[in-house]
Parts: C-alpha cells; structure tokens; sequence
C-alpha cells in the first residue's frame, strides 16, 4: 500500500515538474511576440481608465487603490512602458494559458495565444493589483 502511494506521489511530481516546464517553454515565448505584445499594450491601455474612475472607497484599500491608480495614470500616459511586465505576468495566467494551442510563429512575429480580448482583459484586470505592488494578504 505505501509502495503505491509512494509511487502515485512520485509520478505526481513528475508531471507536474513537466507541465510546469512546458508552459514556460510554451508560453514564455509569447512575451517576445509583437503580435502579443500588441495585445497586452491594447488591453492595458483599455484597462487604465477604468482603474482611474474606480471608487477610492471599493474593494480597495486607500493604499492600494493609490497604487492601482498611480500605475492607471502612469499607463494612460506611456502604454508601451508596461508591456513587459503585464506581458510577463500574464503568460502564467489561465486565461493566456487554458484557451487552447498558440497561433502563429514567434519567427514570424505572429504568436499569440487563442484567448479572446475579453479573457486577455479578464487577465489584466485580476493582475493590476499585483502589478502595481499592493500588499493583498500581509
């Protein structure tokens, strides 16, 4: 009985190292796609407005929202100055990662993930605390 645990657990963390490498080496790539990259500057700018016109009293600490809307503002005003990081950010994300096969060829400059703008949007969204360094769970 412990020999088949003990092998179940060992061929458990065996997949999942594998998995774990396959969606690096799968979807890393994307960070360097101007077809992604192109998308993500899209959708954060897109996002930034909504972040600045979001109540201060929300959800949010006051901290937090500060940050939330520093970050929108700085966005709004340079785009492109962020895309490294919610692009790096959002290739660990389910909504870039479970929505299927990548299209296109970095070569090309034409991958890109299958998700939809609105789950891409989804993504940001559920990111920009984290992006913009706010203290969740102290």
């Amino acid at each position: 009985m412990i020999k088949r645990f003990s092998l179940a657990v060992l061929l458990a963390l065996v997949v999942s190292a594998a998995l774990i490498a396959d969606t690096s080496q799968t979807f890393g790539p994307l960070t360097q796609s101007p077809v992604f990259r192109l998308r993500v500057q899209f959708i954060t700018a897109q996002q930034a407005p909504v972040v600045l016109t979001e109540a201060a009293t929300g959800s949010y600490t006051a901290a937090c929202h500060t940050l939330r809307a520093n970050l929108a503002a700085a966005l709004a005003r340079n785009p492109q100055a962020y895309v490294d990081v919610f692009a790096a950010h959002l290739v660990t994300n389910v909504n870039v990662t479970g929505g299927g096969a990548l299209t296109g060829s970095l070569a090309a400059g034409t991958l890109d993930t299958p998700a939809t703008d609105a789950a891409l949007l989804a993504a940001v969204a559920s990111l920009w605390s984290t992006v913009a360094g706010c203290i969740t769970n102290p």
